[in-house]
């Protein structure tokens, strides 16, 4: 189905219009009536009127019918739109000849409703949130999700420029706004600069702000009345928000990564490997910024020592003696580097899956137990393989167990701790893996939403995201 044109008349009229359950993605419908009776457009659960001189057009994505609309159409040109709220999901164009200039979210909606914002035009316009407004310029394109008795907008991958955020290049300070968003990430850049950044006064528990620093200075930020930190060029700041209502620098949880000579030689010699091994740290932290954690993975330092194992399972275990053995050389070589976690690739096939890690042995019982992370510190050990089967998101899904998570549908029956899973719904790092699953680098968290509004998690029963950020400080701590 490339596209369909229903025309509605009064020789040619029907009281319901169904569309199709399944079609690809990027099919286009467009229904139009001069009929006059009226009619209905059946899409899913939802019912949309159809009157005497409507146009109305849907595209496929993701699974879903969206509802495309304009100014136009809502009858609003050059005023105020306040977009419809008896749909689920809507995407709404502006552009110079079919421009608004305030965009009005519907007060209420279905929980998980999405609305896309698109504009084209050489005008901006302001989006109205309920609690704070949002300009919207040429090229920009926002995304919310109705989330309780708000609209939030969908964790995103997508950095914004201080200048996106209205400051000015050059400045003596840029204040980033309200955050309409669990996580907000910032790139800065030499035209693209101020000397000082202020986190956002209005924010909720366990937003995560995260800074980029690519300008040839260095950028000072600031929560309220106190620096938090100077970020040189090349560095990266995280900031959470915490239960007091103040900003905290996010947790370092630093990472001994090893490596065999066998995994040197497949990935094309040793300065290979270890690019490779801090492609996939960055990976890591990139997930786990997505997902609005409140740490982040340093290399410690990245050393080539073998075990003498040749399986992943085996391996495993061999490398967990080593580290209780605190007179072995992988030990020794945690300590010296004071290494909160172990990570060590070799070419060890694919008998026993791609990776493994360190989980509670009274597994559905204890796992998850507050004093079950202080007691894990010798055992704070993931073992990957290298082969053209396993991929980038071995190590992120590892490093999850180390942090205290379980797979998705993973049973447990320690009652303070049955969140710390994956989802089932969604395809994340501690979820369901398999044909026609698309992994995403995303762990469980419910406050966020894919951009078509499936929820990441569940209040108190999914929640890695939770999990993780309750244990990073025992973690972080391990070596002080």
């Amino acid at each position: 189905m490339a596209g369909i044109d229903f025309s509605l008349s009064n020789g040619n009229w029907a009281p319901e219009i169904v569309l199709p359950d399944a079609a690809p993605d990027g099919s286009l419908i467009t229904i139009g009536s001069s009929a006059v009776w009226g009619s209905s457009i059946t899409n899913g659960a939802e019912a949309m009127p159809v009157g005497q001189g409507d146009l109305f057009a849907f595209v496929r994505e993701e699974g879903g019918w969206t509802y495309i609309t304009d100014p136009e159409s809502l009858d609003c040109k050059g005023s105020e739109c306040a977009l419809p709220s008896n749909l689920r999901r809507i995407k709404f164009l502006l552009s110079n000849g079919n421009w608004a200039q305030d965009i009005v979210l519907p007060g209420a909606a279905a929980e998980g409703a999405s609305i896309t914002i698109q504009s084209s035009a050489g005008w901006s316009s302001t989006i109205s949130n309920g609690a704070s407004d949002v300009a919207i310029s040429q090229g920009d394109t926002f995304q919310f999700v109705r989330s309780g008795a708000a609209w939030v907008s969908p964790v995103s991958k997508v950095e914004k420029t201080l200048l996106q955020f209205g400051c000015t290049d050059g400045s003596a300070s840029c204040s980033l706004p309200t955050m309409s968003s669990p996580v907000t990430k910032v790139a800065v850049g030499n035209s693209n600069w101020s000397s000082t950044v202020r986190l956002p006064a209005t924010a909720r528990p366990g937003d995560v702000v995260v800074i980029r620093n690519d300008a040839s200075n260095s950028v000072g930020v600031v929560a309220g009345d106190a620096t938090l930190e100077t970020l040189a060029t090349g560095s990266v700041g995280r900031y959470f928000r915490d239960g007091d209502g103040g900003w905290t620098s996010a947790y370092p949880v630093k990472v001994l990564l090893v490596y065999s000579s066998q995994a040197a030689d497949a990935a094309g010699g040793a300065s290979e490997e270890e690019l490779r091994l801090a492609r996939l740290l960055d990976f890591t932290n990139t997930a786990l910024e997505n997902s609005a954690a409140n740490f982040y993975l340093v290399a410690a330092e990245t050393i080539q020592y073998d075990l003498a194992a040749t399986t992943l399972a085996a391996a495993y275990e061999e490398g967990i003696g080593q580290l209780k053995n605190g007179a072995s050389d992988l030990a020794l070589y945690r300590a010296t580097y004071q290494a909160d976690m172990v990570v060590y690739e070799g070419a060890l096939g694919t008998s026993d899956g791609c990776g493994r890690a360190f989980t509670s042995p009274a597994y559905a019982s204890d796992y998850m137990y507050p004093e079950w992370i202080q007691d894990s510190k010798e055992s704070m050990l993931a073992v990957i393989s290298l082969h053209a089967w396993c991929d980038d998101f071995v190590m992120p899904h590892e490093v999850g167990h180390l942090a205290g998570l379980m797979h998705e549908g993973t049973a447990n029956t320690y009652p303070a701790r049955i969140y710390a899973k994956g989802a089932s719904n969604v395809g994340d790092l501690m979820g369901k893996r398999g044909a026609g699953v698309e992994v995403i680098p995303y762990f469980s968290n419910p406050r966020l939403y894919t951009s078509t509004g499936l929820r990441m998690g569940e209040p108190g029963l999914v929640d890695s995201v939770r999990a993780m950020n309750e244990n990073a400080p025992t973690i972080s701590n391990f070596y002080p």
